[in-house]
Order: structure tokens, then C-alpha cells, then sequence
């Protein structure tokens, strides 16, 4: 398939149109408002789901066949202005 091919299915599968990198996230959690990492891990989580399973439909549909795991893989970091965390789904 093409790039341009590629381009056009991409437009049709956007899980939404602010997401610019899709192998990325990222969640911060701010201490003065009494939120730390216990609350930053379950958001990548769930955003990452959602990412790699619409990755996972985006690449079958564009390339007419099964992607490998690394083209969908997706990394979540968390911050919390003291410690980060990188999760790799």
C-alpha cells in the first residue's frame, strides 16, 4: 500500500485528532492537588488500551494484514514533579 493510501485510511480511523504521536502519552499528576502516582498509573492503562487496540485496527485495515507488536507499541509515561515512570504496552 502506498503512503498516500495509508494517509487516507489514517483520516478515517483518528481516535481523536489531538493525538500527534501515537506511540506516546503522557499523564502528570500534581502534588498540590493532593494527586500523586497512585492516581497517574491507571490513566495510562486505560489510554493505552484504547491506543493500541486502534492501532492494532488502523495498521490490519491499511495493510490488509495482521501488524506485528511493534508496530503497535505504545509508551505511557507518568510524572509527578518527582518521580516518572515509563510503561511500555
Amino acid at each position: 500500500m502506498n503512503t498516500s493510501s495509508m494517509a487516507e485510511v489514517s483520516c478515517r480511523y483518528r481516535v481523536t485528532p489531538y493525538l500527534h504521536f501515537p506511540f506516546l502519552a503522557s499523564q502528570w499528576q500534581s502534588p498540590m492537588s493532593n494527586e500523586n502516582h497512585s492516581f497517574a498509573h491507571n490513566k495510562p492503562g486505560r489510554d493505552s488500551v484504547v491506543i493500541v487496540n486502534h492501532m492494532h485496527e488502523l495498521y490490519s485495515v491499511a495493510r490488509k494484514e495482521e501488524p506485528n507488536v511493534i508496530d503497535i507499541c505504545h509508551f505511557a509515561f507518568t510524572y509527578d514533579m518527582m518521580y516518572g515512570n515509563i510503561f511500555v504496552h
